[in-house]
Formats: C-alpha cells, sequence, structure tokens
C-alpha cells in the first residue's frame, strides 16, 4: 500500500482553493467594503485587519471553527484614515500548520 503524504501546499489547497478565494469588493472603497472567502474544509479560522505597519486594527474573529462554505464579512472604515490596509485570514486544520493568505485593500476618503 501506498500512502500520500499531505504536504503544507496540499492543505491551502484544501482549505481555500487558491488565493481567488478570498476577495473584498470594492476595492478600493470608500467607507465599507465586503471580505469573502470560500472554504473548502472546516478549520479553526482567524479574520482580521491590518494597517500598513502591521498593526491588528481590526479582528472578525480568532481561531474560529467553521464549516466548510461560503463566508461574507463587511468592514466599515469611517474612523481610519484613507490609505492601504490587509485583510488577512488564517485557517489551520487538525495538527498541520497554518495557512495565511493577506490581500491588500485601499480606502479612499
Amino acid at each position: 500500500f501506498f500512502f500520500k503524504q499531505l504536504t503544507a501546499y496540499d492543505i491551502s489547497l484544501g482549505l481555500v482553493g487558491s488565493e481567488m478565494c478570498i476577495r473584498d469588493s470594492p476595492n478600493p472603497f470608500n467607507a465599507q467594503t465586503t471580505i469573502s472567502f470560500d472554504l473548502l474544509q472546516a478549520a479553526h479560522v482567524s479574520l482580521y485587519i491590518n494597517d500598513a505597519a502591521g498593526r491588528i486594527i481590526h479582528l472578525f474573529f480568532e481561531e474560529s471553527q467553521m464549516g466548510k462554505g461560503l463566508y461574507s464579512y463587511s468592514w466599515n472604515g469611517e474612523s481610519y484614515s484613507s490609505g492601504v490596509y490587509f485583510m488577512t485570514i488564517q485557517a489551520k486544520v487538525d495538527d498541520y500548520l497554518p495557512v495565511v493568505y493577506s490581500r491588500k485593500m485601499i480606502y479612499l476618503k
């Protein structure tokens, strides 16, 4: 019998398919944007917004158990200045290292 050992790459493909499964719309945005992602299997997930200095300025949730499916969250940036921000999603399955994706968002007032 041959068993395939899963790599971190295999796990990342099983979680979100590819970077294109994580998106925000509109981008650039004025005041509010919607962040969407598609989990292809259950995972412990964290979703947050970072400023350009890397500080977490908004935490949606941290290590929350989520089932597979499409998720959408709105972020209102009115209390922040115009500039570049990053949405970051981290997903972890079982004892594998977490998979982390970040995408740039541009906020224009």
